[in-house]
């Protein structure tokens, strides 16, 4: 029931048409804590650690020989550049050229990135052929594939046609 004022200013009683909710606060009942709760244990985490150090152990070896063959593309690009380059040279003179720089093809010594140095072997230029090398610089002269090192790539172009060695690292 409600008071409200009637017509003459009088204040008269009256009944509610319609309930208004009652809300009542929610007890939650608060949880025990128990052993079970309390959170891991210090020989739990240790595990944990030297499990992730086992596997980041195992896979570091994989990780470090992606890298290397990633950045092998970057001395058999030199190489590749050097053919097509040495090719162009070779239709407008008499002979390919054993000089890089001025003079010669114009290329740089090392190679786009900066992991291989290249150079055409002194002498091995001539009217059929020549013989280009890229040297890994740093971490890539550790590179292998399998047993064989892929620190030194070879071209050789003789009589129009070319091999590339060691062929794993091809």
């Amino acid at each position: 029931m409600s008071w409200m004022k009637n017509a003459l200013g009088r204040f008269v009683q009256k009944e509610r048409s319609s309930p208004e909710p009652v809300y009542e606060p929610v007890l939650r009942p608060k949880c025990k804590k128990n052993a079970s709760m309390q959170g891991f244990t210090l020989i739990e985490l240790i595990v944990v650690m030297v499990v992730a150090a086992l596997l980041a152990l195992a896979a570091y070896p994989s990780y470090v020989n992606r890298i290397q063959k990633s950045k092998r593309m970057d001395g058999k690009g030199a190489l590749l550049q050097l053919e097509l380059t040495q090719e162009k040279w070779r239709a407008n003179h008499i002979s390919y050229t054993d000089v890089l720089g001025s003079g010669g093809l114009e290329l740089a010594s090392l190679s786009a990135d900066g992991y291989y140095s290249v150079a055409i072997n002194n002498g091995s230029a001539d009217a059929t052929g020549y013989i280009a090398t890229a040297t890994g610089l740093d971490g890539q002269s550790d590179d292998v594939e399998g047993s064989v090192s892929c620190a030194t790539l070879t071209l050789t172009v003789s009589a129009g046609g070319s091999s590339k060695t060691p062929v794993e690292c091809w």
